[in-house]
């Protein structure tokens, strides 16, 4: 889960070279991430002609569609990407600042020793990430989804509904990690 969401929760292009993948990214971070999960053998090759994201993992190509992006703002302080599996499932994966997820997190075993880490981390001047995910219904997403598409046509308010949408989903969230950056 925690190099899958590092090689699909974000917003890089791909651009081929002499046959070679290129990632074009607007974050040095999310560059970095991503080039993490390639180094692991989660290689994020592009997307195909409907959007969905192409995944090699060893020798296995994924398509995982990506429905929604909920792009990251300085108010919100994190980024989310709802998905659809190849087996249907849907979730939604999202990553942020530590102190805007610990609230969205159901309790786990692991909360506590991760976010010791992180403080760890940050007092050694790392810029730090923390990876969640939830497992949606189909039904939930089909209703939620209706609500984004309405605030993503509101031309006056679009940002402001939007978020206010996504909160309504980043909820109940499962501890997927953390990363710390250089």
């Amino acid at each position: 889960d925690y190099l899958t969401h590092l090689a699909v929760c974000h917003t890089i292009i791909t651009e081929e070279k002499d046959g070679v993948v290129e990632y074009k990214a607007s974050s040095p971070d999310e560059l970095a991430l991503v080039n993490a999960a390639r180094y692991f053998g989660f290689k994020f090759m592009g997307r195909d002609s409907d959007q969905n994201l192409i995944l090699n993992i060893g020798e296995t190509q994924l398509l995982i569609s990506i429905l929604n992006v909920i792009e990251f703002t300085s108010d919100r302080k994190r980024m989310s990407v709802v998905i659809r599996l190849p087996n249907g499932r849907y979730k939604i994966l999202c990553k942020g600042a530590d102190t805007i997820l610990l609230p969205r997190l159901k309790p786990s075993d692991t909360v506590d020793v991760t976010y010791r880490h992180l403080e760890d981390f940050a007092s050694e001047g790392l810029r730090t990430l923390v990876l969640t995910q939830r497992e949606l219904s189909e039904s939930e997403y089909i209703r939620w989804n209706e609500q984004y598409l309405d605030a993503a046509r509101d031309i006056l308010n679009k940002e402001k509904r939007i978020a206010s949408v996504a909160e309504l989903i980043e909820q109940d969230l499962e501890l997927v990690g953390a990363t710390a950056i250089e």
